[in-house]
């Protein structure tokens, strides 16, 4: 997923904020980062979910990058979102520029009658939320504003941290807006 998602038509660096506790999960990104010339930015613990990863490694990060496209493992980002997201970034009052996810082909029967569900549900709720002027961000295959993430004292640590994020950006003032851009991601196996 990482290798078809860094494929952009423009350039990007990689980074991967990798949270596992498998040394040999550890050892094959480290192969694929020198490989690929990726960066890999880990930390001590594990606290805070996803969360307090990402602030950990935005916090290694600070001033080096404008905006994060933040990706989870298993999302295939299209080979155009990242100009796109950072076209809608354009706009200084945006924080988030939110692709459409959809379900890649699932693996298990269950993946593969409930997957493309996943469209149906995200078509209702993104129209639904864009009727009332509200656009949330999901947690991954969008792009994300630095100073943004920095004015509201990082993504939330919670468990559902892309809502608790979306609240704090609203709050602030800052616009989520959808993109006509997308990437796929697995379907739970059941």
């Amino acid at each position: 997923a990482l290798r078809e998602s860094a494929d952009q038509d423009i350039p990007v660096d990689v980074v991967v904020l990798d949270d596992s506790l498998d040394a040999a999960v550890r050892a094959r990104i480290d192969v694929l980062a020198r490989l690929h010339c990726w960066n890999v930015v880990r930390r001590r613990g594990r606290a805070g979910f996803k969360a307090g990863n990402l602030n950990a490694g935005l916090a290694s990060l600070r001033g080096k990058y404008d905006a994060y496209l933040v990706c989870d493992s298993d999302v295939v980002l299209a080979r155009d979102t990242a100009r796109i997201c950072a076209e809608a970034l354009r706009d200084p009052r945006v924080a988030v520029a939110q692709a459409a996810p959809a379900a890649s082909v699932g693996r298990s029967r269950f993946a593969r009658y409930f997957g493309p569900l996943l469209a149906t549900h995200l078509t209702v709720t993104r129209r639904g939320r864009a009727a009332r002027g509200v656009t949330a961000f999901l947690g991954r295959g969008a792009l994300v504003r630095a100073t943004a993430i920095e004015e509201v004292g990082g993504f939330p640590e919670a468990v559902a941290e892309d809502l608790a994020m979306t609240v704090a950006l609203r709050r602030r003032g800052w616009r989520i807006v959808d993109v006509d851009a997308g990437f796929t991601e697995d379907y739970p196996v059941d």
